[in-house]
């Protein structure tokens, strides 16, 4: 029944189990771990806590965003296409001023800085630790995670009396959980100039953007804003602009550091990659890049910081973080038991201001929580949010992987070649990456459905079962079981591009030329495609959902269903025959000149 690869679970914690990669049964097993999955110890706090603590807290809207939100979706609304500015926001949705001069007055006598970013929904607070403990009546205490020591309060924050009924929560003072890129290189490209067959016009040509392009569009006017957690290499984005020839202001990149502490440039491929496509795709649009650390805090402070400066009608994220992983850190107290609601606030800012918002749906397909040691089906955050789109990614047709069609990506087509190639695999990490490659999808366990999501398919699903647990292993099935079924929660993701690094894109980073893929290509590219629209229609696109799902229902659809159960896996979900929504790749690919004659 069984294949003898298999993943040994336990508590906090996970060992991978393999075999030689022989379906022999005699093959002996290794036991290796991959990661202590956040085993939490209380430990002593012996040492005084000298730096100072970034900490955000989170309003409640004092009016219902989604009304504002939805009028501005609907065509036959007298709001479709008209936001708010965040003064505007801000005067509807805000705290008032009256409180937040009292709430600032209480922290000043702390010496804690405060500054509420525009919109009055979030406060960013800065002070001593000692000065924050005393303002907020708690201790900290040192809390080990994965052998590491973090700062963890004893309780939770006391907020005054006058305050605290309008506080949702707070993200800050500790967040082990950090986000992931979702970027997969495949190989170093043969030409050290760079590959332009896999440059961007292969992006505009499978999906038909150049209709959207002209002498007076080439996204002029707009700006595209990067959400990222890693440097940036500005020399390596220009001189990839230029191996395509793709002539750009060589001040059009303009980089904002929003946490204020120093930012890990020891890798710069993920954030100079997303510059590169988003900017490939709208080559006269200005890029602004919102950098902060990679935990739950510096998620917060990006956006927020995107969001309430309102410079841009298009964002990307292609960083994230498997909702599993982030139910095990609300439920261990180190991060915020909010923390979903704070993001839809957030992003509900954004979409009421017309920011279009696009997240990539992570690189493991139906599995987004295994890096972490969860063996549980998963999706990512945020891109299962209901207030964003969710980028999923495909492969294209490949003589050389005898794929015919373009379908879902997912390695699982590749699993009979490593199947008898066991020695490929150096550990037990390229073993994962290899096995469980794909673009991330299905049903979110934080958010319900959103009444947007209303096209066959939705709720419904095709499976195709390759693993299987027992509660202590998952094992590898030797022949897959066909399954269907039905279930709730948001679907992801909503639309679909090239994204396997096999059929992807060339990159350029540290003098090193790759072909790239994963979901977070395509996330900045559809970003970029959202502000040649915004530029050609001469305002901003707005909220995408709402729009595309009801486009998607009309004669004529834009989409195109990727709805075979064969060639369309994310190592569990396929495609539905005849239905237009399915879990791998959502609505499917997009024609984009033809989406923009139906949104127009």
């Amino acid at each position: 029944m069984y294949n003898k690869k298999k993943i040994l679970l336990s508590y906090f914690s996970v060992i991978l189990l393999f075999s030689s990669f022989s379906v022999s049964a005699n093959a002996k097993n290794k036991k290796k771990k991959i990661r202590v999955n956040n085993k939490v110890k209380i430990a002593s706090n012996k040492h005084t806590i000298k730096s100072n603590i970034n900490l955000s807290i989170i309003m409640k809207p004092k009016a219902n965003i989604d009304k504002y939100i939805y009028k501005t979706t609907n065509p036959n609304s007298s709001y479709y296409h008209k936001y708010l500015n965040p003064k505007q926001f801000s005067y509807k949705y805000g705290l008032n001023k009256t409180k937040v001069n009292k709430f600032r007055q209480y922290l000043n006598k702390y010496k804690i800085k405060s500054n509420f970013y525009p919109g009055n929904l979030v406060l960013k607070i800065n002070g001593s630790a000692n000065n924050l403990q005393k303002a907020f009546k708690f201790k900290l205490v040192k809390a080990s995670v994965n052998g590491e020591y973090v700062l963890k309060p004893n309780h939770k924050l006391t907020f005054p009396k006058n305050i605290k009924n309008n506080i949702v929560d707070y993200v800050g003072i500790d967040s082990s959980t950090k986000l992931k890129s979702n970027l997969i290189t495949s190989k170093a490209a043969s030409n050290s100039s760079g590959d332009k067959s896999n440059g961007p016009d292969k992006f505009i040509n499978r999906y038909n953007l150049k209709p959207l392009y002209s002498n007076d569009n080439k996204g002029q006017g707009q700006s595209i804003d990067i959400i990222s957690f890693a440097g940036l290499n500005k020399s390596a984005a220009k001189t990839y602009w230029d191996s395509m020839g793709i002539k750009t202001n060589p001040n059009r990149i303009h980089v904002y550091n929003t946490d204020n502490k120093s930012i890990n440039n020891s890798d710069t491929l993920e954030t100079t990659m997303d510059v590169q496509q988003a900017g490939a795709i709208a080559p006269k649009s200005n890029i602004n890049v919102y950098l902060a650390n990679p935990s739950i805090e510096g998620m917060v402070s990006n956006l927020a910081s995107a969001i309430s400066a309102n410079k841009s009608g298009s964002i990307a994220i292609s960083w994230g973080e498997s909702e599993s992983a982030l139910k095990h850190d609300m439920n261990a107290g180190l991060i915020s038991k909010k923390y979903n609601q704070i993001l839809n606030i957030l992003l509900q800012q954004a979409a009421a201001q017309g920011i279009s918002v696009f997240a990539a749906s992570g690189d493991y397909g139906a599995y987004d929580g295994l890096p972490n040691g969860y063996t549980n089906l998963s999706v990512d955050s945020p891109s299962s949010s209901p207030y964003v789109t969710a980028t999923g990614a495909t492969t294209l047709p490949s003589t050389t992987f005898n794929v015919k069609n373009e379908r879902a990506w997912s390695n699982d087509y590749l699993y009979p070649y490593f199947n008898k190639n066991s020695s490929m695999f150096k550990n037990q990490y390229t073993w994962m990456k290899a096995y469980f490659a794909g673009t991330g999808g299905g049903f979110s366990d934080f958010n319900g459905l959103p009444n947007y999501q209303n096209v066959t398919g939705i709720g419904s699903y095709s499976a195709n079962k390759l693993w299987e647990s027992d509660g202590k292993y998952l094992y590898q099935l030797k022949s897959s079981k066909r399954i269907s079924g039905t279930n709730k929660g948001r679907n992801v993701p909503d639309i679909s591009a090239n994204g396997d690094p096999s059929t992807g894109y060339s990159i350029y980073n540290d003098g090193v030329w790759q072909l790239g893929g994963g979901t977070s290509v395509v996330a900045p590219q559809i970003a970029g495609v959202n502000a040649l629209m915004s530029n050609k229609l001469g305002k901003r696109i707005g909220f995408w959902n709402p729009q595309i799902y009801k486009v998607a229902n009309q004669s004529g659809s834009p989409f195109t269903a990727l709805d075979s159960t064969n060639e369309n896996s994310n190592i569990y979900y396929t495609g539905q025959p005849g239905k237009l929504y399915n879990q791998s790749t959502g609505l499917g690919t997009v024609d984009f000149s033809s989406l923009y004659n139906k949104l127009k």
